[in-house]
C-alpha cells in the first residue's frame, strides 16, 4: 500500500476508492482464473486417456497450444493487482527524480522522459508480436485473452506517457465512471473471458473420452428373433 505525501512515496493506500477496490478484485479473480487454466492445461497434457491430447501427440490434430501463456498472464495480473494500491510507478518516478538531482541532469529530465516513453512504445509492441508468433496456432481462448492483454498494455502506455491531452481524456467520465476505469476493466474482462473459454474447451474432450450409450433400436430387438428363426429352419432341412 502506498500514498503520496508532499510528493514523496509513503506506505498507504494508493487508490482507496470503490472503483479502485473493484479493480483490485477484478485483477485478483482474473489472475486466479488464468492460474487455474494453466494448471488444468498442464494436467490435461499429462492425461493419456484424453483424446484431444492424444491427437496432439500422435500428429492427428493441430499442435498443442503452450500452457505457459496462462502462467505469464497470472504473473502479470498478480503484479498489477498489487501495484493498484502499491503505486510502484510513483516510487520509481521518485527514485529517478532523486537520481537526476544527484547527478545534475534534472533540468534535462524531459528528454529522458520522452526517451523512456519511446522505448516503451517500441518494446511493448515487439514483445506482443513475439508472443503472437510463439502462440501460433492459438485457439479462441488465447485470442480473446491476448486481445485483453493488448488493450491492457495500451492502457499502461497511456498512463506512463502522462501527456496532458491523454490525461484529460482518461479522466473524462462516461456513465458515471472515468474512461481509464472503463478501459482497464474492459481489458481485464477480456482476459477473464478468454480463461473461461479455455476452461470450457478443456471440459469438452472429457466427454469425448467416455463411451456414449446408444439407445436400442428396433433392429437390435429383432436380431435375437431372426437368429432363432434361422436356426429353426436349418433344423428342418
Amino acid at each position: 500500500m502506498s500514498t503520496l505525501v508532499d510528493g514523496r512515496w509513503q506506505a498507504g493506500l494508493g487508490d482507496p476508492t470503490l472503483l479502485g477496490w473493484v479493480t483490485v478484485g477484478a485483477y485478483a479473480v482474473t489472475a486466479f482464473m488464468a492460474w487455474s487454466q494453466w494448471r488444468h492445461e498442464v494436467a490435461h497434457r499429462q492425461d493419456p486417456n484424453n483424446r484431444l491430447v492424444a491427437s496432439w501427440r500422435g500428429g492427428g490434430g493441430p499442435p498443442a497450444p503452450p500452457p505457459w501463456f496462462w502462467l505469464m498472464l497470472t504473473l502479470i495480473l498478480a503484479f498489477l493487482c498489487l501495484n493498484k494500491q502499491l503505486d510502484l510507478q510513483s516510487w520509481f518516478t521518485e527514485v529517478a527524480r532523486d537520481h537526476a538531482k544527484a547527478h545534475g541532469w534534472y533540468e534535462r529530465r524531459g528528454q529522458f522522459q520522452v526517451g523512456f516513453i519511446q522505448a516503451l512504445g517500441v518494446l511493448v509492441p515487439v514483445v506482443l508480436l513475439l508472443l503472437l508468433a510463439r502462440l501460433r496456432p492459438f485457439d479462441a481462448a488465447r485470442g480473446v485473452a491476448l486481445t485483453g492483454l493488448v488493450v491492457l498494455s495500451a492502457f499502461v502506455l497511456m498512463r506512463a506517457a502522462s501527456f496532458h491531452g491523454v490525461d484529460t481524456l482518461l479522466q473524462s467520465e462516461w456513465l458515471g465512471m472515468r474512461l481509464n476505469g472503463w478501459l482497464e476493466l474492459s481489458a481485464i474482462g477480456l482476459i477473464a473471458w478468454g480463461a473461461w473459454l479455455g476452461q470450457r474447451k478443456l471440459a469438452a474432450p472429457s466427454k469425448l473420452s467416455m463411451p456414449s450409450a446408444r439407445a436400442p433400436s428396433r433392429s437390435d430387438a429383432r436380431r435375437p428373433r431372426d437368429a432363432g428363426l434361422t436356426i429353426f429352419r436349418a433344423s428342418l432341412l
